[in-house]
């Protein structure tokens, strides 16, 4: 890749990123330029067209602002009529400069937006957030952005130096197809995920001493990024995906800042074994894609209570939690020790010493070395059992709805966790608990925040907002099911089905759960910009259909 150039329009920090996709026919020079890029016919309304198109990108568009539109790149498919065109461009007074790409460039098309016109090329324009939450380990951006695949990692920071800068695209260089449904979704990865061309941090300093840049992407990634995803960059995560809390628990890097409330309270699910929860019959629930909530039947339910009334004939007559007691966690910590075998080995042969761990990873994996193969294979086995047993009494699968029950429980501490208090030491985890139940029963698994309750701050020494939030669990192969069920239920509820980012997850009202409604003409403003803007773009698609197209 060519070097990267940094500028700042209208005030915001931009990148530019190396790669020339289109030529113009004009000589310019080396310092970048922001354009908007005009894929058009040459009819009569073509500069109608392109600020018809221009005055919705402020709309749906971040990267975009007004500085762009002050100079066009305008590109047509055919020669005939072009002179006439650019005229009247030039002369519609609302350009500072009129460029135009050689209709007989083999380049393909590319959609209409903000670029940077740099040495006579058209880049592609990203703008760069300033990471003041230390959420990010890096942001990135791919080698190749017609065809993303392996991607470098951006090493800015902001302007004051202090923070990581993420740099993003605009959103208008993608639209969804049936075969990119998450074209223009930008996102970051965990750092568990393997990203070709950077570095995979398992957030631990002997990892990345040991370990170069990945020279594959993992296949949970690389199937985001043939959907369409954005990758912007890696997100931190605990150290080997361990269950550490903030802050004491995080050794070799800083854990991110919870923008939550005060800003200084932790994000911890709770631990404490879970026996009741609800039960839902599904009876005909999905009818024409709409909830039919009078086939519903709400019923609490008892793990223990249901287990003594049918226990299964190879639990022996066990008590469920005695019978589960070690299965789960022990055969957890197994594989999790025994997952790093190689690690260990090369680093020490390396190093000659063992790499350092946190105390939350050391404890799992003291517990996972003394579990013998014969033992690992019997907590399986009772972990069987016991999805069987729950498969055939309590919720499995359905031929009409998928799910024959649905699952939900409480999940999270009713109180706040700061910070800056000393964390309980690393322990075990009961099997039946809200955080194993799912991939215990191979089941998919929703939390969601449904509410928020007001405390003190001892920090802020003002009231703040808690969210709460309860978990949903189907049975195998029910995922897609329990997302529109979720949501049709807090959309009939008249309940939010997005949050906020910033100090509130809603918006606060006066009622039991202190949540206001969301006002919907922001939302319904934004979708319908956004399909206006993907209208005109398909619209001068097809008025460029000459072009060859590249895959975005």
């Amino acid at each position: 890749m060519g070097s990267r150039s940094l500028l700042i329009v209208d005030g915001v920090s931009y990148l530019v990123h190396p790669q020339s996709l289109l030529k113009i026919t004009e000589s310019t020079g080396l310092e970048p330029i922001p354009v908007v890029l005009l894929p058009i016919d040459n009819s009569p309304s073509s500069v109608n067209d392109a600020l018809q198109l221009i005055n919705r990108f402020a709309d749906v568009d971040d990267v975009y602002s007004p500085s762009f539109a002050r100079t066009a790149v305008i590109r047509s498919s055919s020669e005939r009529g072009l002179n006439e065109v650019l005229k009247k461009f030039e002369a519609s007074g609302h350009f500072y400069a009129v460029y135009h790409v050689s209709p007989g460039s083999s380049q393909g098309y590319l959609p209409p937006g903000p670029y940077f016109l740099c040495d006579g090329g058209i880049h592609q324009a990203y703008r760069l957030y300033d990471d003041t939450l230390d959420s990010f380990i890096f942001g990135v951006i791919p080698d190749d952005v017609l065809n993303p695949g392996r991607y470098t990692a951006v090493t800015l920071l902001s302007s004051n130096g202090l923070w990581k800068s993420i740099p993003v695209p605009s959103r208008l260089y993608t639209v969804r197809t049936s075969t990119t449904p998450l074209a223009g979704a930008r996102m970051g990865t965990k750092d568990i995920f393997r990203l070709e061309g950077t570095q995979t941090t398992m957030m631990s300093r002997p990892w990345i001493e040991l370990y170069d840049a990945d020279e594959q992407s993992a296949d949970y990634t690389k199937k985001l990024i043939k959907l369409g995803a954005v990758i912007v960059g890696k997100s931190k995560m605990t150290s080997f995906a361990s269950p550490e809390e903030p802050t004491d628990q995080w050794v070799d890097l800083h854990c991110p800042v919870n923008p939550r409330g005060d800003d200084t309270r932790a994000h911890r699910a709770a631990q404490q074994e879970l026996q009741l929860l609800w039960r839902l019959r599904m009876a005909g629930l999905l009818y024409r894609g709409r909830l039919c909530w009078q086939c519903v039947k709400r019923t609490p339910f008892s793990f223990v209570e249901e287990w003594e009334k049918n226990p299964p004939q190879e639990a022996g007559g066990l008590p469920l939690l005695e019978y589960t007691e070690k299965s789960a966690f022990w055969s957890l910590c197994y594989d999790y020790y025994h997952g790093f075998d190689s690690f260990r080995d090369e680093y020490s042969a390396k190093f000659g010493k063992n790499p350092f761990v946190s105390s939350v990873v050391r404890f799992r994996w003291d517990v996972g070395k003394d579990v013998t193969p014969q033992e690992y294979e019997k907590y399986m086995k009772k972990l069987e059992v016991f999805r069987k047993w729950f498969t055939e009494n309590i919720m499995g699968p359905d031929s009409k709805t998928l799910s024959n029950t649905i699952l939900i429980m409480p999940y999270g501490q009713p109180h706040p966790e700061y910070r800056d208090e000393a964390n309980t030491p690393a322990g075990t985890f009961p099997t039946i608990a809200e955080k194993f139940i799912s991939p215990i029963l191979h089941a998919p698994q929703l939390v969601l925040p449904f509410a928020q309750i007001p405390y003190l701050s001892k920090i802020s020494g003002r009231s703040e907002m808690r969210p709460i939030a309860s978990t949903m669990i189907g049975a195998k192969g029910s995922d897609l099911m329990l997302i529109k069920l979720a949501a049709e239920a807090f959309e009939k509820a008249g309940w939010p089905t997005s949050v906020q980012t910033g100090r509130y997850m809603y918006p606060v009202a006066d009622n039991a759960r202190h949540v206001g409604s969301v006002p919907r003409e922001s939302l319904a403003t934004y979708e319908t910009n956004q399909r206006a803007v993907q209208e005109l773009q398909r619209t001068f698609e097809k008025k460029s259909e000459d072009f060859p197209c590249n895959t975005m």
